[in-house]
């Protein structure tokens, strides 16, 4: 295990660069957490999708192949195995 020598950082200097690059990361944080509350229902359309999606692929990968209708329930437990 790797021990951080927390000495090096005694002669940090943040430079305006750095506090531009910070000061975007949080505002840039803090439009996605808002877009996250009014987009919610889309946000969630989109990773229903990409489950089934991905799901899909991976099984194509196994040689498994299923109607995208049943492979939906699935995905949503409407359905087992």
């Amino acid at each position: 295990m790797k021990n951080f020598d927390y000495q090096t950082l005694n002669h940090l200097v943040i430079s305006p660069e750095m506090i531009n690059k910070m000061n975007q990361i949080f505002e840039l944080r803090g439009k996605l957490t808002g877009l996250n509350k009014v987009k919610a229902p889309i946000l969630d359309r989109l990773v229903e999708v990409a489950k089934i999606q991905s799901t899909d692929s991976s099984n194509r990968i196994e040689g498994i192949y299923t109607s995208d209708t049943r492979l939906k329930q699935l995905v949503e437990k409407k359905l087992t195995a």
